[in-house]
């Protein structure tokens, strides 16, 4: 890594590149490419819109958002960089988006004068949100609208939702095909360059953009912020490795937990069966050794009835044994 360039996706940064009156032209040429507004449709000129949204009720979440601006006709932008993990960034990008369309109006105001809110969310490299990063399609920009769900159609135009998605861009320098891609390799590899690279030569804003990341143009304090910010953001990403280390440790630890609980459930359970097992054997043995006894009882009987001369028959039904058994006594 090179030093000449900063990381375009630091808060400070990001704010400085696209957050100020000075590069307005940078900001504007960004939405245009990202959101591909070209003829009639392109974006001329924006006002940007404090960050920092003062609830209107004592109930009211505060917003503060990271970039924000709109059109002359009153169309409203949001730029949202999201470097960190957040499991619901999807989520705030709706809620920070109708928060903007309810305040356009007043108590007393028709909903008829309800303007277009654009929400841009760009996701770092170490940024997460399952619901954007799980998607069946690989692009890196996906553009939600609300769509007809027959039709196929965009039925309402008041909230679009745009996700840049840096961790599924991976394209060289020499592969870039069109502006979305050099805003996109310029996000997450400008810090990397030694020199802007000649790709750009045909794209005189986004050159702009790399001498607003050059460090040697920036004030001591501008310098001073940015590498403590860059250094706490190092630390707070070593911090979450070590406990994602962890956690998949103690994971790893209850999966085997897991796994000796169900052999020891099987042992027990091979223990019962095999106790069952003995005890019913044990049952039977002792049925078998009743019969015998009792056998041997009856046998007795008959022979003392057949020595005091009673006839083979009588024993028999005296003592329950056949006449076969009877005779066989005797004999």
């Amino acid at each position: 890594m090179f030093d000449r360039f900063a990381c375009p996706t630091m808060d400070s940064t990001f704010k400085l590149l696209f957050g100020e009156d000075s590069h307005k032209k940078i900001t504007l040429a960004f939405l245009n490419d990202i959101l591909d507004r070209q003829g009639e449709n392109e974006i001329k000129d924006i006002d940007f819109i404090k960050q920092e949204q003062t609830p209107r009720r004592f109930d009211e979440r505060k917003m503060i958002l990271d970039i924000s601006c709109k059109t002359k006709a009153g169309h409203k932008f949001i730029i949202e960089m999201q470097r960190d993990r957040e499991s619901y960034f999807k989520k705030r990008a709706v809620a920070y988006s109708a928060q903007l369309i309810c305040r356009q109006l007043s108590p007393t105001e028709s909903y008829i004068k309800l303007m277009p809110v654009i929400f841009i969310g760009i996701l770092g490299d170490e940024g997460n949100d399952e619901t954007i990063n799980k998607r069946k399609h690989t692009e890196s920009i996906s553009h939600n609208v609300f769509m007809d769900k027959d039709t196929k159609e965009q039925s309402i135009d008041l909230i679009e939702l745009v996700f840049v998605d840096l961790k599924k861009f991976n394209k060289p320098v020499h592969e870039l095909e069109n502006p979305r891609d050099k805003w996109l390799f310029f996000l997450k590899r400008a810090m990397y360059q030694k020199d802007i690279p000649k790709e750009y030569n045909d794209s005189p804003i986004i050159q702009e953009a790399f001498r607003v990341m050059e460090r040697m143009n920036w004030s001591d304090a501008q310098m001073y912020h940015y590498e403590e910010e860059l250094r706490a953001f190092k630390r707070d990403l070593t911090q979450k490795e070590a406990d994602e280390e962890e956690r998949k440790k103690l994971e790893a630890e209850r999966i085997n937990l897991e796994k000796e609980r169900k052999k020891l459930e099987a042992e027990k359970d091979r223990l019962e069966k095999e106790k069952e097992e003995l005890l019913q054997e044990v049952k039977v043995s002792k049925h078998i050794g009743l019969e015998q006894g009792a056998q041997k009882k009856a046998e007795e009987m008959a022979l003392n009835f057949l020595k005091l001369g009673v006839s083979i028959e009588q024993v028999s039904q005296g003592t329950g044994l056949s006449i076969e058994q009877v005779e066989n006594l005797k004999k």
